[in-house]
């Protein structure tokens, strides 16, 4: 085939084809003047997020008409205003009807928090021709999608000593301007912990979020603390477009108070008393014991009602009021402003109570790192002081409110008094029982036998006595029954010094046994007031002259004699 013919059957060709468009052409409908574009928008969402499926509400567009023939997608300046604007909403559309036909640029002009980037501009005719050509579309629709961030956070529950607390309830709220509000609503905010004591959220868009405990469940001696919220902020990196979560988890601590006792020091009343060895507190009595009261400031001391120490002690101790602190790190509380104390009956304990501008002081020092607060009182162990193994027990116990005083929607609660277990501190006296035998263990009781108690043996020998609470040496003196107790004396190993012998009759005339040459050691301990008791043994002179006595010296001098006789007997011989 030569050219020419080539050339005429692509003429004959291309005018057919000509003739089948025009025809169809003139099928479709060019009446129409008006037309609408709408716009779906999806996220396609981040890891573990739903997915490309979800529409994506708040984000607003503005449309430009622009020349029919432009190819130019730079958003106009701002002094150029849009033929229309809206914003999408729940469904993730938006809808701009009754456009004149033509071409639109279409911005996207602003985007909620949690998209990572926008999409482009883009144009769009009104009407376009349909997928197959055979019709032209004047409602026009478009879906373009964007890219989206959310976060995730767990918080994670402790009580005391790091226990994971399980089913304490939060609330999660999203801040909106300078209101909190439930999220994602009020039937889905509230979240409970597991049995690890966690609580993850995830998929949180960007924002400011808050946990606020609402409930503590089982764990009611702890401190319900429903007013403080613990925040986080979800937000965007703009380097990279991922997403920050600050703090990335938190921790929250709930508080259970304790209490703690134990004695600080004793002060000796008079001069000369023994050091103490026992393992145990023991003093005598009329000294001065200083206990020491720590509690544990709770976080939330300044919004909680009642924050007490009751302090009971028994018979034997008395409660003195001078010197008398309260304290917590470098501050000291004052009497009557920060706080009252009140003596109970007979001063044998006192109710310590916190006022309002004690418990503000706490909770600087609390933030301060200082956890504690000191209390430091005297007491006096008195004459009616146990001088047993039970000993003189000292309680205190600790009250306090379980929640505080208003929640986070600035409600009051209803709070209620929790007690610690009571913790006790016990200080021992000790006694003394001395029975005067005659001869041996076993033997006739003695009355009229005067002992005198040391601390040492050096003491004892030098004839240093101790003192009882009045100034005056103790002085110990057997009854008719031949034995003498005495109590108040701290644990430890003493001295008694005999100052007289008992007496008897002979003859009508008045002897005394052997007054002892040396001291005799005792120990004061548990239960020696009312058992065991310290037997000392007297003898009369003519069984048993005391060393150094007139009858050793005559026997002495018999002897002498008796030996000379025999050597002059001896020479004469």
């Amino acid at each position: 085939m030569n050219l020419l013919k080539k050339i005429g059957i692509l003429i004959i060709t291309i005018l057919v084809l000509s003739m089948i468009f025009s025809v169809k052409l003139n099928a479709i409908d060019l009446t129409k003047t008006k037309g609408s574009l709408t716009i779906i928008k999806y996220e396609k969402g981040a890891v573990g997020h739903e997915g490309e499926n979800t529409p994506l509400s708040g984000v607003k567009f503005a449309i430009y008409k622009v020349e029919d023939n432009t190819t130019d997608t730079t958003t106009p300046a701002s002094t150029v205003s849009p033929t229309n604007q809206g914003t999408t909403e729940n469904d993730g559309k938006v809808i701009f009807s009754n456009l004149d036909l033509g071409r639109y640029l279409v911005v996207e002009a602003e985007v909620p928090e949690n998209v990572t980037e926008r999409i482009q501009n883009f144009l769009v005719d009104i009407p376009q021709t349909t997928h197959n050509g055979t019709d032209l579309n004047y409602d026009v629709v478009v879906e373009p999608k964007n890219n989206t961030a959310y976060g995730s956070i767990v918080l994670t529950k402790e009580g005391e000593n790091g226990e994971k607390l399980k089913n304490v309830q939060f609330v999660l709220q999203k801040r909106n301007g300078t209101n909190w509000s439930d999220y994602p609503n009020a039937t889905d905010a509230v979240l409970g912990t597991t049995d690890n004591g966690t609580i993850r959220v995830e998929n949180l868009p960007v924002g400011d979020y808050r946990f606020v405990e609402t409930s503590l469940g089982e764990y009611n001696t702890y401190i319900l603390d429903n007013k403080t919220g613990y925040e986080f902020n979800v937000a965007l990196d703009t380097t990279d477009f991922t997403t920050k979560v600050t703090p990335s988890s938190i921790t929250v601590k709930n508080d259970k108070p304790g209490i703690e006792k134990e004695v600080d020091s004793i002060t000796r009343d008079v001069k000369d008393t023994n050091t103490v060895t026992d393992e145990k507190n023991s003093a005598d009595i009329g000294d001065t014991i200083t206990y020491k009261t720590q509690t544990d400031i709770p976080r939330t001391i300044a919004m909680l009602t009642t924050y007490k120490i009751t302090d009971t002690m028994n018979n034997g101790l008395t409660f003195k009021q001078e010197n008398f602190t309260v304290k917590a790190g470098n501050t000291t509380l004052t009497k009557d402003t920060d706080y009252t104390v009140t003596a109970l009956e007979a001063n044998h304990g006192f109710v310590l109570e916190i006022n309002t501008a004690g418990k503000t002081k706490l909770n600087t020092e609390y933030n301060a790192g200082n956890k504690k607060m000191e209390v430091k009182y005297d007491t006096l162990l008195n004459s009616d002081a146990d001088a047993t193994s039970v000993g003189n027990k000292n309680t205190a116990k600790l009250t306090y409110s379980n929640t505080v005083n208003t929640n986070y929607k600035d409600e009051t609660n209803t709070p209620v008094d929790k007690t610690t277990d009571e913790v006790d501190t016990t200080v021992y006296t000790g006694g003394l029982i001395i029975e005067k035998r005659e001869n041996t263990r076993t033997g006739t009781l003695l009355p009229g036998a005067v002992f005198k108690i040391a601390s040492t043996k050096a003491n004892a020998e030098n004839k240093v006595f101790i003192k009882d609470s009045n100034g005056q040496e103790i002085t110990l003196t057997t009854g008719t029954n031949g034995s003498i107790s005495y109590k108040g004396l701290s644990y430890g190993t003493y001295y008694l010094v005999e100052t007289q012998a008992p007496s008897y009759q002979e003859n009508n005339e008045t002897k005394y046994y052997n007054l002892l040459d040396k001291p005799v050691q005792i120990t004061v301990g548990n239960n020696t007031y009312t058992s065991n008791a310290n037997i000392v043994i007297n003898r009369k002179s003519s069984i048993l002259p005391n060393t150094g006595a007139i009858g050793a010296i005559v026997a002495i001098i018999a002897g002498i004699g008796l030996i000379a006789l025999a050597i002059i007997i001896h020479k004469k011989k």
